[in-house]
């Protein structure tokens, strides 16, 4: 079998063991996770939240990796905008 063939399967067996661990499927939501004016603590609590009260989100957060957020998923890139931008898209 060659690598995609197997890339592929795996992708759709951990989608389906996302749907049984959460009770349905599972809605992935990329937040920027530097350069808000609230800052980035406080975004990342918010997420944490959000993740907190609704068992089927999946909060990505998307940027330099912060401290003490490790139960959040994250897109790692250094602090510059322009890299996190091209890591949304």
């Amino acid at each position: 079998m060659d690598e995609s063939k197997r890339l592929l399967i795996a992708n759709a067996l951990a989608e389906i063991v996302e749907k049984a661990k959460h009770g349905g499927p599972v809605c992935r939501i990329g937040l920027m996770a530097a350069g808000s004016e609230l800052g980035q603590e406080e975004i990342l609590a918010g997420a944490r939240t959000a993740q907190a009260e609704n068992p089927s989100l999946r909060v990505v957060a998307i940027g330099p990796r912060a401290a003490g957020y490790a139960d959040l998923e994250w897109i790692d890139t250094p602090a510059c905008e322009a890299d996190i931008t091209a890591a949304v898209e």
